[in-house]
């Protein structure tokens, strides 16, 4: 059984205050830029990065990123280019990609458990 509403509301509010142009727990943008799109891009700072990218204001409207499927799309496209995904992806940096996309806070037993992931993706499809 999920959490409430209300208490994951209460969460994400906790967790993202303060940080990366959010305000405090008050402010309700822990939950507001929670992640969006199909990449769940994270955080104010975020939000405006890719609206200004993308030409799409998705700070005043931040639900653009979970209810319009073409921009959903589009933002996951934004960040994979912002953080250079691709130079991780061409050689083959797996490691060094997931911490890029989650940054440095990411452990030891997450990355070993995303290899597992990874190579049962691989190997389902037919990828050495």
């Amino acid at each position: 059984m999920g959490l409430p509403l209300e208490r994951q509301i209460q969460i994400a509010n906790i967790v993202y205050a303060n940080r990366y142009g959010n305000g405090d727990v008050a402010s309700g943008d822990g939950w507001r830029y929670r992640g969006g799109g199909l990449k769940q891009v994270t955080f104010r700072d975020n939000y405006a990065a890719c609206s200004a990218a993308l030409g799409v204001d998705c700070v005043a409207v931040p639900q653009r990123l979970s209810t319009d499927r073409a921009f959903a799309a589009r933002s996951a496209g934004w960040f994979w280019h912002s953080i250079g995904g691709n130079v991780y992806a061409d050689r083959g940096d797996f490691d060094g990609l997931s911490t890029r996309i989650n940054g440095a806070g990411i452990t030891a037993e997450s990355l070993a458990a995303r290899r597992v992931r990874w190579a049962a993706c691989k190997s389902t499809l037919g990828v050495v």
